[in-house]
């Protein structure tokens, strides 16, 4: 083999080693990729189930309840503890809401939240909150926010604790009427 030749043949396996090497960072990255957006969900999923946990733990339950309906008999110290909890679900979707924007999070990892955030917006304490807290969010979640203000001007916030009682009534008597007589006795 001639010096030529085996310059040839040197450049035809660096090419092969070369695109070879492009083909396994392509499907590193996309690995990379595919791994940051479930780690973005589960973020998401654990922010969501400890903000629940915290919001619906007894003694913090009732605070909540008050708070998002914007009682008036609730105490100072009630009153900052509705106000420090909502600026850390607000940061939470605030989050969320970023890691959608950026791709993290797909429209249907996405949907839940910004629904639960529409929802709550329709609380008076919540709006107060949002209100309150507001300057401290980033420019286009404060545009979500604003949104959800309008969007959801004039509604009244719904009392999960009374929904669900009234959904289970439901059930109840679905299933009483679904009895049979042997079944009723």
């Amino acid at each position: 083999m001639s010096l030529e030749e085996f310059y040839y043949v040197s450049q035809i396996i660096a090419s092969v080693a070369v695109l070879a090497s492009l083909i396994y960072l392509g499907v590193q990255t996309r690995q990379t990729s595919l791994n940051q957006r479930a780690a973005a969900r589960a973020n998401q999923v654990q922010g969501a189930i400890s903000a629940i946990q915290t919001l619906a733990d007894p003694p913090f339950a009732s605070v909540f309840r008050n708070g998002a309906a914007a009682s008036p008999d609730m105490s100072v110290m009630e009153a900052h503890q509705f106000a420090m909890r909502m600026r850390a679900l607000f940061m939470l979707f605030q989050e969320q809401h970023k890691n959608w924007r950026v791709g993290l999070l797909d429209d249907e990892a996405w949907a839940p939240a910004k629904g639960a955030l529409e929802a709550g917006m329709s609380s008076p304490g919540y709006r107060a909150a949002y209100k309150m807290w507001r300057p401290t969010f980033n420019t286009s979640f404060q545009e979500l926010g604003d949104a959800a203000l309008a969007q959801t001007k004039g509604n009244h916030g719904v009392d999960v604790g009374a929904a669900w009682l009234a959904l289970a009534a439901e059930e109840r008597a679905a299933l009483d009427s679904a009895a049979s007589p042997i079944e009723r006795r």
